[in-house]
């Protein structure tokens, strides 16, 4: 299973640090996280970035239920708002 999530953020925060939260919030089950987008530009306030990743879910052992993702999303997305002038788009 394959979720995306778009961020906009200051364009002096690491990607490797957004990378590692989602990775440790993600579960023993993320396969893997790709940066699949950056923008700069219009509809995106000076000195922020918006930055789309593409997170993928596996369970070698059995399926993983819609409920399971749902929960890592949403781990996901709290420890992200909680950085510093990180916002979910």
């Amino acid at each position: 299973m394959t979720r995306d999530i778009a961020l906009l953020v200051p364009v002096t925060m690491a990607h490797a640090t957004l990378e590692a939260v989602i990775k440790e919030q993600a579960g023993q089950y993320v396969q893997s996280i790709t940066l699949f987008d950056v923008y700069k530009g219009e509809h995106v306030q000076e000195g922020y970035q918006s930055l789309a990743y593409s997170i993928r879910f596996l369970n070698k052992e059995a399926t993983l239920q819609e409920e399971e993702i749902k929960q890592a999303m949403d781990r996901i997305q709290t420890a992200l708002v909680a950085l510093d002038d990180v916002t979910i788009r």
